[in-house]
């Protein structure tokens, strides 16, 4: 008997070995689940930070959660703000948004309990993962609306700063304009905030100047800049993260929906069931229902080119499209 106990004992050592090697951690159990997050920007942008805010609160509903958050932490605060909650316990913390990728392994591999996850990043490590909605699904499909719509065919893309999501969106939205319309230009501009609505409003009056006629911002709060200067200057604009047809309905063409409440709460469920893996990267698009998509698409789009876009989102749930390397 003392020889099979002491047998049990190696296979079990040898089985938590096996376990934490590859990352996966223990299950909670009945203890409740603590997850919190940290955001660049406000829970009410109507964009890319309130989707995280409502995730939260999906994964406190479902998942009887303890939820907490930051909003509005810069560049500066980073820190500071994701070692505050691994300091408290929380067992995932959430930093939303590439820039946030040092920042979480700094503070990770001094929490090696804590689980982190960045979306829209690159970040991994033993306790982190990255996660986003496939960039290059919704990238694309706005490529091939923008590629119809265009009359001077002449398309810009206008961003906060440049990282590699950013780049993925941006390479996939010109594939999707360049295989359906080879005669079209896909300018790409920066703008230093993902906040700013008036300087978001300056770089799309700056772009329509020179003949642009469709804008396709990848912000978040600034978004409604790219908007506003497209409604006052007649011309097409995309919505970003979150559907913003009613803010300029002779306007926006369609939204590049980001609906990170899904991704968040699968990665919430990983957590608590002990299933979570650092070291991988997650990315959801049109092969999971309600992830991603196009919105409402204003009736200002000929079938025929829905009819190209539902060929599309075929084409990249089968593979037989892949407009850019991800993740």
């Amino acid at each position: 008997m003392a020889r099979k106990i002491k047998m049990l004992s190696i296979y079990l050592v040898a089985f938590a070995f096996v376990v934490a090697s590859v990352g996966v951690s223990p299950a909670l159990g009945a203890r409740q689940l603590k997850v919190a997050a940290v955001m660049p920007g406000t829970i009410t942008d109507g964009s890319f930070n309130q989707s995280c805010y409502e995730g939260l609160k999906v994964i406190e509903k479902k998942l009887g959660a303890q939820i907490a958050f930051s909003e509005r932490v810069s560049q500066a605060d980073q820190v500071e703000n994701i070692i505050d909650y691994a300091r408290r316990g929380y067992d995932l913390v959430i930093a939303h948004g590439g820039e946030m990728d040092d920042a979480a392994m700094k503070v990770a591999k001094k929490f090696p309990k804590v689980k982190f996850f960045v979306t829209n990043g690159n970040a991994k490590g033993p306790n982190v993962a990255n996660g986003s909605v496939n960039p290059t699904h919704y990238g694309y499909v706005c490529g091939v609306v923008g590629a119809k719509m265009t009359k001077t065919n002449k398309l810009a893309c206008v961003a906060g700063n440049e990282f590699a999501l950013v780049v993925a969106v941006y390479e996939s939205f010109k594939k999707g304009v360049r295989d359906y319309n080879p005669d079209a230009d896909v300018g790409m501009i920066y703008t230093g905030s993902w906040d700013d609505v008036a300087k978001a409003k300056e770089a799309a009056l700056a772009q329509i100047a020179i003949g642009v006629d469709v804008l396709f911002p990848v912000l978040d709060l600034a978004t409604l800049g790219i908007i506003e200067g497209a409604r006052e200057e007649g011309v097409y604009v995309f919505g970003f993260s979150k559907d913003q047809l009613d803010a300029a309905p002779k306007n926006v063409l369609c939204s590049a929906i980001q609906n990170y409440s899904a991704i968040l709460l699968h990665i919430a469920k990983l957590v608590k069931e002990g299933k979570f893996e650092g070291g991988k990267s997650y990315a959801l698009g049109f092969e999971t229902p309600g992830v991603t998509g196009l919105g409402r698409i204003n009736k200002i789009v000929p079938q025929e080119v829905r009819d190209l876009v539902k060929k599309a989102e075929g084409d990249l749930i089968s593979g037989r499209i892949e407009p850019y390397p991800w993740p």
